[in-house]
């Protein structure tokens, strides 16, 4: 069976992984919340140093916004964590610190959005472990020491338990794909990936032409029966539909639902959208002809899901 873990040449000073934490320790680690029933979390906690907005206590891996991903205050109170974001020069989604507490665990779950072939994988350096850890990628052990570098494929089913008595904390990376990451594996290790999407820079559109994308469009409520809706609007998983629509703000274009702006929107070409805080293998279309959209979808690996168009398209 081919391994879906790999460990990276890149490597990092533990005695200096464990001074970063110290210094970033009086913004309080907090326990996160638990949603859901069983949780998938439980003594689980983390801190960013890049996240949508820049902000630091937000330890998701990214959700739908008006602002990109930015380095948070805590590389400036921790400069080795700053060094280790720069050795990856690459687009960068979230980092996190994620701590897993004595008696902690993630239950078993799977990140469908992460891969090669969609554009966006996770990298992990451990920073603390200890032998009472079992983490498990598919159906590999990972005995992951501090300072490693290592890719895991978390698109498939994992899980991390602490048994142990001190925390297990990681540093984890998800990370755009472009020529340095595909560098950082073995050539046959990526010859056996379904595909490799290299991350696309946004071109910059005339506000003459921003206008031509305005449009008014109804969204699914299928879309709640989809994993697409962890990764968007969170009112966009109750099943039910809204109103959508494609509008000029200053110099650039934003998604509003129900007349609120939620998301911005990078152009990429070919009438194609990345979203802010969205996966990159999920894109806003707006197909256009003789300057009008005349169908607005969502591109996504699951296939492209059409919104219906109002009557009145143009907004």
């Amino acid at each position: 069976m081919a391994r879906v873990t790999t460990k990276l040449p890149l490597t990092y000073e533990p005695a200096k992984l464990l001074q970063a934490l110290e210094q970033i320790s009086r913004f309080q680690i907090r326990e996160e919340p638990t949603y859901s029933d069983p949780p998938i979390h439980a003594r689980w906690g983390g801190a960013s140093l890049h996240s949508i907005g820049g902000r630091w206590n937000d330890a998701s891996p990214g959700e739908p916004a008006l602002v990109g991903f930015q380095e948070t205050e805590l590389t400036q109170v921790a400069p080795y964590f700053k060094q280790v974001l720069d050795s990856l020069p690459c687009p960068k989604h979230s980092v996190r610190i994620s701590v897993i507490w004595p008696n902690g665990r993630i239950n078993p779950h799977s990140d469908w959005f992460l891969g090669f072939d969609k554009g966006l994988i996770r990298l992990h350096i451990p920073i603390t472990t200890n032998p009472g850890v079992e983490f498990v990628v598919g159906d590999e052990p990972c005995r992951w020491q501090p300072g490693e570098l290592w890719y895991g494929d978390f698109s498939l089913t994992h899980h991390v338990a602490n048994q142990g008595p001190v925390p297990r904390v990681h540093l984890i990376a998800d990370v755009c794909i472009n020529d340095f990451i595909v560098g950082l594996f073995p050539p046959e290790f990526v010859a056996r990936q379904p595909g490799v999407a290299k991350h696309q820079e946004a071109i910059t559109l005339p506000r003459s032409e921003l206008g031509t994308y305005a449009c008014r469009f109804t969204v699914s409520g299928s879309l709640g029966d989809t994993p697409l809706a962890e990764n968007l609007p969170l009112e966009w998983g109750l099943k039910r539909d809204f109103d959508g629509e494609v509008r000029v703000a200053g110099d650039r274009l934003v998604m509003a639902i129900n007349g609120q702006d939620l998301i911005g929107l990078e152009p990429l070409g070919q009438d194609a959208f990345r979203m802010f805080g969205v996966p990159p293998a999920i894109l806003l279309v707006l197909q256009r002809e003789q300057g009008r959209v005349t169908s607005v979808s969502l591109k996504t690996p699951l296939g492209q899901l059409p919104f219906p168009l109002a009557s009145d398209s143009r907004a």
